[in-house]
This record gives structure tokens, C-alpha cells and sequence, in this order.
């Protein structure tokens, strides 16, 4: 396990993850990889990120139960219509007794009374147009990082390595 895990969240999270996935088909991850790809990817996101954090499309936690799991620090919502799903972040939040942390259960689209109060959106489940349409949730100044190591062929985001980001004026 990683350097991070010194309190072992992460792996009790991957134990949960694995459990759960059988259930509820959580990610297509196969099971060797999971481990690797979750803390790796996931942890990369941490030089793009600051303040108040929302994850959308949260579905299994990453990287937003990951991030907090490897970071206690951080602040971070977690956004995950999928009832089921948001359910399995409920408890691993439960399980792994992470604090400031919170599960909103609906689309990101109908968290207006959260408008203007996130430094950073995070995501890697949307495809960037999709997520530019999260903006209203950004405070003046904040960003939007996704996981993408492909080609940018759009000029409203910036490329740095794996991800794009958009930042709010």
C-alpha cells in the first residue's frame, strides 16, 4: 500500500470497494488493477486541488474518497445521484470515520443553494462540457480538474499533464 495509507484507510476503502463492487457493480475495474489505478490516479489530483472540494459523478470515491483518505485536511463534498452509490460513499465514510465530508445525493445541476461555494470541482465520470456546466458551484477564481490524457481540443481548458482544467473568471 502507499506511503499515504499510514493509517490504513486506504486499504480498508479497497476492501470496501471490492466487497460492495460485487454487489452493486461500482466500477469495471478488474480487481488486480483497482488498487493501483484508485490510489494513482486519484492521488495525482492533489496538486490541482485547494479549498472547499466537490467530486461529481463521485459513483465509487474516486477520487474523492481516495483524496480524502490519503489527505484528512482536505474538504470535500461528494455528488452522486445514483442512490445505491451514494450509499456505498455513506459507508465508507462510516466505516473509515473520515470528517468534513459529505455525500449530496442528487444531480449537480440542482445544487443551487451551493452555488459560489467550491474552489474545486473534481470529476473523472463526465466529459468536459457536461462538467463545465458545474461553473455555477465555483467561487470566483475556482477550477474545474478532470482526469484526461487525451488530445485538449478545446481552448476553455488548459492542459496540464492528464488533466484539463477550466478555471472560472
Amino acid at each position: 500500500m502507499s506511503p499515504v495509507d499510514q493509517d490504513g484507510r486506504l486499504k480498508k476503502y479497497l476492501e470496501l470497494l471490492n466487497l460492495w463492487n460485487e454487489k452493486l457493480s461500482l466500477t469495471s475495474i478488474k480487481k488486480e488493477a483497482r488498487e493501483e489505478e484508485a490510489v494513482r490516479k486519484s492521488l495525482e489530483f492533489l496538486p490541482h486541488v485547494s479549498g472547499k472540494i466537490i467530486d461529481i459523478g463521485s459513483g465509487n470515491g474516486i477520487p474523492g474518497i481516495v483524496l480524502k483518505a490519503a489527505a484528512p485536511y482536505l474538504e470535500i463534498w461528494l455528488c452522486e445521484s445514483n442512490q445505491k452509490k451514494a450509499h456505498f460513499l455513506e459507508e465508507v465514510i462510516h466505516e473509515l470515520g473520515l470528517e468534513k465530508i459529505e455525500v449530496l445525493k442528487r444531480n449537480f445541476l440542482e445544487l443551487k443553494e451551493h452555488a459560489g461555494l467550491f474552489d474545486t470541482v473534481i470529476s473523472r465520470a463526465f466529459g468536459i462540457k457536461k462538467l463545465k456546466k458545474s461553473g455555477f458551484l465555483l467561487k470566483s477564481g475556482g477550477r474545474i480538474v478532470t482526469y484526461y490524457p487525451g488530445e485538449n481540443r478545446d481552448a476553455d481548458w488548459k492542459k496540464e499533464g492528464d488533466f484539463l482544467i477550466w478555471q472560472k473568471s
